[in-house]
């Protein structure tokens, strides 16, 4: 099993999809700290009462979701970025008759067990990816503190 899954990671990490999933996730994670940051800046210069607005942590992807544009289409978009990577595995094997000489050697639930490891692995990775690297950029354009709880209105 242990080889099995080594292949199809092996697979999964080198193939172009992974990195075109990834630089796109990526791509939305930085794109999205930049025009938080940006708002939160601006709004800041004109009303400094609320100073949660102006943290890292309220301007994150996650917690900014419906605030901002790219953070929204990040959320839609996701799932098809998650499953970009490995999905194209399963059905070129069946094609290209790759299937057939693999289900004589290895039992067809510990490949699918493998695969779906791996898939889940290369979507985790994705975006995870693009979370922490969003927080990173807005850990480094704006300051870091924990948002105030009389606040709740504001930060949501």
């Amino acid at each position: 099993m242990r080889l099995l899954l080594a292949h199809e990671a092996f697979v999964c990490f080198r193939g172009r999809w992974f990195f075109i999933a990834l630089t796109i996730a990526t791509g939305f994670g930085i794109a999205a700290a930049i025009e938080s940051a940006h708002i939160a800046i601006v709004w800041h210069a004109l009303d400094d009462f609320y100073r949660s607005n102006y943290l890292s942590f309220s301007n994150w992807m996650v917690v900014n979701c419906n605030a901002r544009v790219l953070p929204s289409a990040f959320f839609r978009v996701i799932p098809l970025l998650a499953s970009i990577p490995f999905a194209w595995s399963y059905h070129s094997e069946r094609i290209s008759g790759y299937e057939y000489q693999v289900a004589v050697r290895v039992p067809r639930f510990q490949r699918m067990l493998a695969k779906a490891a791996v898939t889940f692995a290369s979507g985790f990775i994705v975006t995870a990816s693009a979370l922490l690297l969003n927080m990173l950029v807005l850990a480094a354009i704006l300051p870091s503190a924990v948002p105030l709880y009389e606040e709740y209105n504001i930060i949501g």
